[in-house]
């Protein structure tokens, strides 16, 4: 089972460049969720200029890097099971009545499975070996493990304000496909809270014959932990949509 979840930078991306057919593209806002991207959605590339809404769009959009992403990050969400393909519609973007349409070339329903998200999150893990792909994994694994649910956690590193442990994202990404692959016979399903890293990483985790499903934000939901300790949270968590993921 493949279940995709987009963030609403990632979707509006991919969506707003959908629509350059529909000739309802806008250049502002991809310039406005190029920012996001490199600066709270944890998608890096050293060679940039920029860290926190100071990003240089216009070497962006001529990057391999960046329209990598796009290709790939869309690409990531084809032949899903179900899709939940996030947009916000409050940043100018045009064409809303469509996303309706761009989601069915990913899943044969575009069926929203956060409106019943703890449902579905029990079907697909109940009775499994689950594996928590996130950045809050040690603290989940520590609250909830027992011997009866052995969760298997995997931390994600910290990549936000355009920067990171590599050179890019694709290198981070690759890393932390290698380390969970070398980890596939421990679980059958994941699931990935991991930013702009999320709909590959699941499209990735799928390719190796195991359910996974992108849920974001909603990992504090499937596993409720409380506040994160202010000494496990990284540098600049603050200024990352005013420090709400480690609150």
């Amino acid at each position: 089972m493949k279940l995709q979840r987009t963030g609403l930078t990632e979707g509006s991306l991919i969506f707003n460049q959908w629509l350059k057919t529909k000739g309802l593209y806008r250049e502002d806002t991809e310039n406005e969720f190029i920012n996001w991207l490199y600066s709270t959605s944890g998608f890096y590339d050293k060679d940039i200029k920029g860290t926190y809404f100071d990003i240089d769009v216009e070497a962006v959009k001529k990057s391999v890097i960046y329209q990598r992403f796009l290709q790939e990050f869309h690409d990531s969400l084809l032949n899903s099971d179900t899709i939940h393909l996030m947009i916000h519609g409050a940043y100018h973007l045009n064409g809303q009545e469509l996303q309706g349409e761009f989601a069915k070339r990913f899943a044969p329903v575009n069926f929203c499975f956060w409106k019943d998200f703890g449902a579905t999150i029990k079907e697909i893990t109940e009775h499994k070996r689950v594996l928590v792909v996130s950045s809050i994994a040690q603290q989940i694994t520590d609250k909830y493990w027992t011997p009866e649910n052995k969760l298997l956690g995997y931390s994600t590193p910290t990549t936000h304000l355009n920067n990171g442990p590599h050179k890019n994202y694709f290198e981070t990404l690759d890393q932390v496909t290698k380390d969970v692959e070398s980890m596939k016979d421990q679980f059958d399903v994941a699931l990935v809270s991991f930013g702009a890293y999320g709909c590959p990483l699941v499209d990735k985790i799928c390719s190796m014959g195991k359910s996974a499903a992108t849920i974001g934000s909603g990992i504090y939901e499937a596993f409720p932990v409380g506040s994160v300790p202010v000494e496990k949270r990284p540098t600049g968590w603050e200024k990352i949509e005013d420090g709400r993921y480690w609150k």
